[in-house]
């Protein structure tokens, strides 16, 4: 999907029918993501790539792609991603993102490829109204703990949370970060939430972790790095707290 321009029919009626579901039923928490492993094909100039680009191998599943499916996995610097798509169990794609460019490397069926760089979405050009991957930079080196939290207009118990995650980390002295879903498309401003809290999320490293989806997602960081996977749904006080406490 376009980080500024929307997406296809069927993912936005897939997010309306989601939206629907979520808005009756809270979550309690849904669990992290586990590394997944890829398919064999192309395994040795894959995993070649994956040293030069210096990739965790932290591998989730992305949506399924037509007769196919696609991964990622963050590499050791913020802000660079990794994604690989196959089809038919064949690797097609392999794609190096970061803020400004996009490297990719088209395979054939005998795992040779073809590389080309094209310019990111989330270049400063296209992103700079939005808080983007400087922003991020900046708060994860400035801050020594903290909480981001992603939020969308469109899901209520998103809204709801938010001032109760804003406590937990007044209660822990940790920078709280609050933005809206990335997704240009809804316009919909709060009158009852401080502009502070409005700005839309155009950082290629929150997208990669999944905030993109507009389900309430928060990213807990220390030292400059993530301390866990990000906490997507709606988590009681209680054991939020908890969580927290084991993670300072």
């Amino acid at each position: 999907m376009s980080l500024f321009k929307g997406g296809s029919i069927l993912r936005t009626l897939a997010y309306i029918i989601l939206f629907m579901f979520l808005s009756v039923i809270p979550i309690v928490g849904i669990a992290e993501s586990i590394t997944v492993p890829l398919p064999s094909d192309c395994k040795s100039i894959i995993d070649q790539l994956n040293r030069k680009f210096e990739v965790k191998g932290h591998w989730s599943k992305n949506f399924a792609a037509k007769n196919g499916s696609s991964y990622r996995s963050p590499t050791r610097s913020i802000s660079k991603w990794v994604e690989i798509t196959y089809i038919n169990n064949r690797a097609k794609l392999y794609s190096h993102k970061t803020p400004e460019t996009n490297t990719m490397f088209k395979f054939n069926k005998n795992c040779q490829f073809k590389k080309s760089t094209s310019p990111s979405e989330y270049s400063h050009s296209n992103s700079h109204k939005y808080f983007n991957d400087k922003d991020l930079n900046k708060i994860l080196r400035q801050s020594k703990q903290g909480l981001i939290y992603v939020w969308s207009p469109k899901f209520s118990y998103s809204l709801k949370y938010l001032y109760h995650y804003k406590k937990i980390a007044d209660k822990y002295k940790l920078k709280f970060t609050a933005l809206r879903a990335n997704d240009s498309s809804i316009s919909e401003r709060v009158p009852s939430i401080p502009n502070k809290y409005q700005k839309i999320n155009g950082s290629l490293e929150l997208a990669m972790h999944k905030t993109d989806l507009h389900l309430p997602s928060l990213l807990i960081y220390k030292n400059s790095k993530w301390q866990k996977e990000p906490l997507v749904g709606i988590f009681d006080e209680a054991s939020l707290n908890n969580m927290i406490k084991g993670i300072l």
